[in-house]
């Protein structure tokens, strides 16, 4: 990683409510992006909008 000018981590998972997808900013995506600046990297997030079987 230390020759990479950009990090996109992919998130595993999904969130069932807003407070689990704050909780995981809050731990997760905070620190990565804490870690990339000390690194003068960009971080760029996967943005996934979700998935379901019904139909609208």
């Amino acid at each position: 990683m230390a020759k990479a000018d950009i990090i996109s981590p992919w998130t595993p998972g999904r969130y069932r409510t807003p407070k689990q997808a704050t909780e995981h900013a809050q731990q997760v995506i905070k620190p990565d992006v804490k870690w990339c600046a000390e690194r003068n990297l960009e971080h760029y997030p996967v943005i996934f909008p979700g998935f379901s079987w019904q139909k609208t």
